[in-house]
């Protein structure tokens, strides 16, 4: 182990066992999705959370990371896990000291390792369950693997390498295409197509399985795209959303670098910090063109490149996108000022100390539980909701864990109908509303921001005045936990029964799920899914005027619901009503439209009435703006 290394790994285990809390998951939502998906593999061998039958929800994270997490999930919990991420960062620093260390001399690689070993970011990802510290490491294994002069095994396992790296982050598609180029610039072309051919062919089975769940994060970057389009119409709008984003990246870059303050209390004016931003990149475009005819940085400089352009059209919250790049942009940043005093890298050095002992003096991140006020409403959960329960919450992966009850996400629709519909048809029994849950996916101040609050609000205010719901924990304004007024003395008996029914149609029993639903249907008619569940199974087993029978009830039980009267669209169109057809067709399209766009499974619903309708009736009026409404 040479002294480089032998430093950098030193002081990264010394910030992680000084600063880097070491309790809980849960802070954020995706931490604790990562978790359970990970278990979920171990417990029941399966990635996918069913919705409405016929209907399968995945979710939308890649499935790369919760392989890994699978095995220390299921014998360590949350530790083992947390543990993973610090081992991936220590694998971090081993693979960056050996990718470059023939193009660094001694005290730059040194002052590389020990820059990013403190970087505030590197020591919080070494402790939190996220795939960032899993996506560099893999990553950096990769571009490892193509220094050496490849055979055919090791252009299998290359490919196999930058798929799997793929998996656990889309963005290692970057990866792919920087790894083609440069064996194609080595005129080794065939084993540049392997490399494509055996992500794109992987991507794409990944994708159709993953579309095929109607996943809401095929509609996030559907929604991605219109803002762009709508914006590039007025070529102003687009410049201004363009330059909002570069500003967004340009200062990460410089708090990540310079002044690592995404993370912390401190504060810089916008206008400095965009400049800061851009003289930190213009340092990292200097070393890329300093090096341009190193053929062994050749695919981490085009792998950073697209990489960095691509998340400039991303509007989520940039710094955990970011991050697995930062030891590249910290490389060719070196490289730049290689010629400058040692005196500058330790003070760059001493600003990334500085920062994790501000981080630690003020208690910003004390742990990653969530806030107290959140965990107080979880246990209220935990001991007063039934097992059977089924939550609502904008984080519903941190309520299923520190609760251990059902749970889905509070999405917000515009209309108290499309609210009610989305909750009433999951089953739903518990709301937890958090007015002051941060937005983790939009900029502080952004257009983005005022949007997503004005939406939480308006859904907040509606569920709090509605009169089926009463307070069951918290005051009005902070974190609240909303339950569902009994409908019936049988409320309780109608869920079990749901579950028991449910249960069995997933076993592909029929008839007695059919019995048992029916039954639970006669304790309890607000059961959306119960309904739907007994009228899919008479549409599979021939019974159809049954199942139209209970399709138009539900559709009349629960107007605003697509996927009701999409249903009821169908069941008139077996008996040959047309025209009552056609409206129940026009109702589902119009209550999809006003539903909140995340909302899957109404996106889904829209799809399919418009296409039916073109079917039947010939082009839907306005069919271009209900179109670009998918």
């Amino acid at each position: 182990m040479n002294k480089a290394l032998a430093f950098a790994l030193g002081l990264s285990l010394l910030c992680w066992f000084t600063f880097a809390p070491r309790n809980g998951v849960g802070l954020h939502n995706d931490d604790a999705q990562y978790l359970l998906s990970a278990q979920g593999l171990v417990s029941e061998g399966r990635y996918v959370d069913l919705s409405l039958p016929g209907h399968p929800q995945q979710t939308h994270f890649s499935p790369g990371y919760p392989i890994l997490l699978a095995l220390p999930a299921a014998i360590g919990g949350a530790p083992a896990a947390k543990f993973l991420s610090l081992l991936f960062i220590l694998g971090s620093l081993v693979l960056l000291n050996r990718l470059f260390s023939k193009t660094l001399p001694a005290r730059l690689l040194t002052f590389l390792g020990l820059i990013f070993a403190s970087q505030p970011g590197t020591v919080y990802y070494s402790s939190v369950v996220m795939s960032e510290a899993a996506f560099l490491f893999f990553s950096l294994l990769t571009l490892n693997l193509n220094v050496s002069k490849p055979d055919n095994r090791r252009i299998a396992v290359l490919s196999g390498l930058t798929l799997f790296t793929s998996l656990i982050r889309p963005f290692g598609i970057f990866l792919a295409a920087a790894l083609a180029f440069d064996l194609w610039q080595k005129k080794r072309r065939p084993a540049s197509a392997c490399i494509l051919g055996t992500v794109a062919i992987g991507m794409m089975l990944y994708s159709a399985w993953n579309a095929s769940g109607s996943d809401t994060v095929i509609l996030s970057y559907s929604n991605e795209m219109k803002n762009y389009i709508s914006a590039f119409k007025n070529f102003g709008a687009f410049i201004s959303i363009w330059f909002s984003q570069l500003a967004g990246y340009m200062t990460l870059w410089a708090t990540s670098f310079l002044l690592p303050i995404n993370l912390f209390p401190w504060r810089v004016p916008a206008p400095l910090a965009l400049l800061l931003g851009l003289a930190a990149t213009g340092l990292a475009a200097a070393g890329v063109v300093r090096t341009r005819k190193d053929k062994t940085l050749r695919a981490a400089a085009i792998y950073t490149g697209l990489y960095f352009l691509a998340i400039l059209f991303w509007r989520a919250r940039a710094a955990r996108y970011l991050f697995p790049i930062i030891p590249f942009l910290l490389l060719f940043s070196i490289i730049a000022l290689k010629k400058s005093p040692r005196a500058l890298f330790a003070a760059l050095l001493a600003v990334n100390l500085a920062a994790l002992g501000t981080w630690a003096k003020s208690g910003t991140l004390p742990s990653f539980l969530p806030p107290p006020i959140e965990r107080e409403a979880f246990e209220w959960i935990a001991s007063n909701a039934p097992n059977n329960a089924i939550l609502a919450s904008e984080k519903s992966a941190t309520a299923r864990l520190h609760t251990q009850r059902s749970a889905y996400p509070l999405l917000h629709g515009s209309t108290p109908d499309a609210i009610f519909s989305y909750l009433l048809k999951r089953g739903v029994t518990y709301v937890v509303l958090n007015p002051k849950q941060p937005l983790l996916h939009a900029a502080k101040g952004s257009s983005a921001e005022k949007e997503e609050l004005a939406r939480r609000t308006k859904t907040h205010n509606i569920l709090a005045a509605s009169p089926f719901l009463e307070r069951g924990y918290g005051t009005p304004g902070q974190i609240t936990v909303l339950r569902f007024k009994k409908s019936s003395k049988h409320y309780t008996q109608a869920h079990r029964k749901f579950r028991d029914g449910m249960t069995k149609f997933e076993n592909k029993e029929y008839a007695q799920a059919a019995a048992i639903l029916e039954n639970a249907v006669s304790l309890d008619e607000r059961l959306f899914t119960a309904r739907y569940t007994l009228g899919y199974i008479y549409l599979q087993t021939g019974r159809l005027k049954k199942a139209g029978t209970v399709f138009l009830s539900l559709a009349e039980a629960f107007p605003g619901v697509p996927i009701a009267h999409l249903m009821a669209s169908k069941s008139h169109g077996m008996a040959n009503r047309m025209v009552e057809s056609k409206a129940e067709l026009n109702k589902a399209i119009e209550s999809a439209k006003q539903t909140e766009a995340g909302i899957a499974e109404d996106a889904a619903a829209l799809k399919e009435s418009i296409s039916l309708y073109r079917t039947f009736f010939g082009p839907y009026p306005e069919e271009d703006n209900a179109d670009s409404d998918l």
